[in-house]
């Protein structure tokens, strides 16, 4: 039985074992306890536990009796210690020790359950093989903890212990609702690891479960659903639970107890529990849903029929605890609806797609189409439809019907575009006055105008009609209301009002009735043709007959004509400035006719563009305004088209002469292809710089013959440059030619400059490399940073802080002496450069040191060492942030300053 051999290196354990060989095989049952209380004795001192306890399960396996409870509960601490082989061993003691005798069968078997969460797998296995067996045996499924069997499939890897334990939760009766939430989702996840088409004992299981806990219709053929069909049926499975408790204490015990204690524990985000009491069997009825799951199902735009209620619930309720169930979902606020007497129930979605289906198909809501719903209900539901929908609904007269603004709109919408006008009538007559007046406040802006008569609204169409019809009209010289009412389906009185709005009544005059209104421009034509075609006895009859024929008293004629035309002259007098179009179609006058109209009217004026700016107030604001405009233009642009301003080129020329006079502004004109221009100072001075190494004034306006005026505004621009300084070199007063003597210096100083830029740009790139590396190493994301990386880091910026004393020492040298060598070129000795020059001499010394480029390249170089520096201080930092972020990566407050860090050292 013993490989005695196996125990010759424990020299107080190979003589016991020896014995018990001995008298195990001669059945000395006495000497064989006396030995197994000699090896409790050193369990007790915790020596050689693992070849103990191995002995002893090779006992408990051959000969059980000798293994007492005592014993056991000697060996049950050492289930915690962390060496594996004891927990076997001892596992195998208590399982053959259980199957031998069943006297502590619920205490050991407890003990042996809980290691099914052991960490170690080969524990786990034998746990089950006993669990197993002694299930087998003794079929007390009361002894199984469904939450710890759950539990342990949680963290389960073994094919064969996950068997084991789908097995167990096989032979339990129910689950508890979280329970059965939670082997849904091991289900759907051991499904999907499923091969796809082999039926294994595995996959076996699994349709057992689903077949026992999640069966909802008998006739459903699990074994030919495919492993998607599967997974979705449980996904979409609606779990729901139900418990009764008696008025006395049965199986389920005290409703109240029961009831504390699982509010104390329940997570109400995953369900839904409620319950009521069912008088008829004095009992209590408990139930649990899936939340979701329960608010979608009522939530649906539908109307539920008790039977299709009772498909769903049958597992749970009775047909007379349905209406039950129904009121306490709807009293607690679970769900919102109505339940009929015969069983349906409606819900509010439903109500609201109904609300909303009258309105988008028919365009309003008759409340008779609800009269089988209560009118609390239904007046509560429509309340909060209306609210949510105020904007949109119209109330009916009599509050019966309501409409849909929307819908009214779009019917609205397809007439406007293809009428003139639309009358509101029907809409005044069936809506109350304030939904009317909401419905006008809301016509579509798109289509109607707010012109309107009574209910009749003009359409954008319509004003475009009118518009063109006063615009044809203007042509024919009179315009006629009915005709034009009638051709474009317009109410007169809201085509006259319209038509007013465009038309000043002084441009001409309404016929006796108000239905023809004729142009002065019209009338006069007429006259005129009358006095140029008949003898002058015959004027006067035939303009009377013309006056019949228009249907005009003969007195206002030319009389009323000239009326108006001394109304506008008197409101011309009184005006700052006018269109000149909108008069000239006012008087129906020519441009030169109308401008002779004026003087006759002793105003003066000022013709810009389209304006005409009259009395000599205005009239010199607006010069004076020009002249104000010409000083600022010529102040930004470099030179000025003549032509480019809103009055006449000659008027401009005219008032630039008068400036240039003034003092107020420098420059001279210059014949450009086809337009006349005006070249202002600071676009001289631009032709000047442009040129300056060397030019000639002659040469700067090609082709111009320049006056003595002319090339003494050139003499006196071109001084000002040199005496800033900014021309330097010789002038020929006899040829007018300027050249520059900076051409050989400006090649010396570039050299300079382009070598302090080699300089500086080699060692930008070795702090680039540098920088590059380190970057590499602090940018790892979720990846460790290794001690030898961080030695790298230490290294590069120790060998860059070496580099930087001598680089600086370098550039120094090099600007001293660039900057020494340049001021003698220009003639400057050093030492006396800054201590004996003015300002004024000092400003036109370059001095190489301060020249921007250098000044630009050294901050270059700067900056790149303050990045060292600050490397130097902060790495470590980064590399802590970046350590805690592997093991807390939702820490958001790390992240950010991690990132916050990276980009202060221009990592990101």
């Amino acid at each position: 039985m013993f490989e005695t051999d196996d125990f010759e290196q424990y020299s107080n354990l190979y003589p016991i074992v020896k014995k018990l060989e001995k008298n195990l095989l001669k059945g000395n049952e006495s000497k064989v306890l006396k030995q197994i209380n000699v090896l409790e004795k050193l369990l007790k001192e915790e020596r050689d536990l693992v070849p103990i306890t191995y002995i002893l399960s090779i006992i408990a396996e051959r000969y059980p009796k000798f293994i007492t409870n005592s014993l056991i509960k000697d060996l049950i601490p050492l289930l915690e210690k962390k060496e594996e082989k004891i927990r076997i061993n001892v596992i195998l003691i208590l399982g053959f020790h259980i199957l031998h005798d069943q006297k502590h069968l619920k205490e050991n078997f407890s003990i042996l359950l809980k290691h099914l969460e052991d960490p170690s797998e080969d524990v786990r296995i034998n746990v089950h093989y006993f669990l197993t067996e002694i299930l087998d045996k003794t079929e007390e499924l009361e002894l199984l903890q469904e939450d710890l069997l759950i539990n342990s499939l949680l963290m389960e890897k073994n094919e064969e212990n996950t068997k084991s334990l789908l097995t167990y939760l096989s032979r339990l009766p129910r689950l508890k609702f979280e329970n059965l939430l939670k082997l849904r989702n091991l289900l759907i996840g051991l499904i999907s690891r499923q091969a796809k088409d082999i039926v294994s004992p595995l996959s076996l299981l699994i349709l057992t479960l689903i077949n026992k806990f999640y069966r909802t219709r008998k006739n459903l053929n699990f074994e030919n659903m495919t492993k998607e069909d599967l997974i979705n049926y449980l996904k979409n499975h609606f779990i729901m639970t139900r418990l009764e408790f008696g008025t006395k204490r049965g199986d389920n015990g005290n409703f109240k107890d029961f009831l504390a204690q699982f509010k104390a524990h329940v997570k109400k985000d995953d369900l839904i529990f409620l319950y009521f009491l069912d008088k008829e069997k004095k009992k209590t009825i408990f139930l649990q849903f899936e939340k979701k799951k329960l608010l979608n199902y009522f939530s649906r735009e539908k109307k539920f029929s008790r039977k299709e209620l009772m498909k769903t619930f049958h597992v749970l309720l009775t047909k007379r605890e349905l209406s039950n169930f129904i009121k306490t979902l709807t009293k607690l606020g679970f769900i919102i609806g109505y339940l009929s007497e015969l069983g349906n129930f409606y819900s509010q979605a439903f109500i609201r797609k109904k609300v909303e289906q009258a309105f988008s198909n028919k365009g309003y809501l008759d409340l008779n189409e609800f009269n089988y719903l209560p009118g609390s209900f239904l007046l509560k539901t429509f309340r909060e439809i209306i609210h949510d929908k105020k904007d949109f609904i119209l109330v009916g007269k009599g509050e019966k019907r309501y409409y849909s603004l929307e819908k009214i709109k779009e019917q609205i919408n397809l007439m406007a575009p293809k009428v003139s006008s639309i009358d509101l009538k029907e809409y005044r007559e069936k809506l109350q006055d304030h939904s009317f007046i909401k419905l006008i406040k809301n016509l579509p802006r798109d289509y109607i105008t707010s012109h309107h008569k009574g209910t009749t609204w003009l359409t954008n169409l319509g004003k475009i009609r009118i518009e063109k019809e006063i615009e044809n009209s203007k042509i024919l010289g009179f315009f006629e209301i009915p005709r034009i009412s009638k051709k474009l389906e317009i109410n007169p009185l809201l085509l006259l009002e319209i038509f007013e709005l465009y038309i000043d009544k002084r441009s001409g005059l309404y016929d006796i009735n108000k239905e023809i209104f004729y142009y002065s421009k019209y009338i006069n034509q007429k006259i005129q043709e009358i006095k140029l075609s008949s003898e002058r006895g015959m004027i006067n009859e035939k303009i009377r007959q013309l006056a019949k024929e228009l249907n005009i008293g003969i007195e206002d004629l030319e009389v009323k004509i000239n009326e108006n035309l001394q109304l506008i002259g008197q409101e011309l007098q009184s005006k700052g400035q006018i269109s000149i179009k909108e008069y000239l179609e006012k008087t129906g006058m020519e441009e030169s006719k109308f401008l002779t109209f004026l003087e006759d009217f002793d105003i003066n004026y000022l013709l810009k563009g389209d304006l005409l700016i009259m009395n000599q107030r205005k009239i010199k604001e607006a010069e004076k305004e020009l002249k104000n405009e010409i000083i600022e233009k010529c102040r930004s642009e470099n030179y000025l088209a003549l032509n480019q301003f809103e009055v006449s080129p000659n008027l401009v020329k005219k008032l630039i002469e008068d400036l240039i006079r003034e003092q107020e502004i420098k420059g001279l004109f210059y014949q450009s292809e086809d337009e006349e221009l005006f070249y202002t100072e600071k676009g001289i001075k631009k032709l000047i710089l442009e040129n300056s190494f060397l030019f000639s004034f002659h040469d700067l306006f090609y082709n111009k013959e320049l006056s003595e005026e002319e090339i003494q505004i050139l003499q006196e621009i071109f001084n000002d440059l040199r005496k800033k300084k900014i021309l330097k070199g010789n002038f020929d007063e006899d040829t007018l030619t300027f050249s520059s003597n900076e051409v050989l210096f400006a090649r010396d100083y570039n050299s300079y400059i382009y070598q302090f830029q080699k300089l500086i740009n080699d060692y930008m790139n070795k702090f680039n490399d540098e920088f590059s590396v380190v970057k590499a190493i602090l940018t790892k994301r979720n990846q460790t940073i290794f001690p030898q990386e961080i030695k790298q880091i230490q290294e590069i910026i120790d060998r860059m802080n070496e580099n930087i004393v001598r680089w600086r020492s370098t550039i120094d040298s090099f600007l001293m002496k660039a900057s020494r060598e340049l001021l003698i070129a220009q003639g400057v000795r050093p030492k006396k450069y800054r201590s004996f020059l003015s300002f004024d001499e000092n400003e036109d010394i370059k001095y190489f040191k301060d020249e921007p480029e250098v000044v630009e390249y050294l901050e270059n170089f700067k900056e790149w060492v303050k990045i060292f520096n600050e490397l130097e201080i902060k790495y470590p930092n980064i590399i802590y942030y970046q350590k805690r972020m592997i093991h807390d990566k939702n820490n958001e407050g790390l992240k950010e300053k991690y990132e916050s860090l990276l980009e202060e050292l221009c990592m990101k």
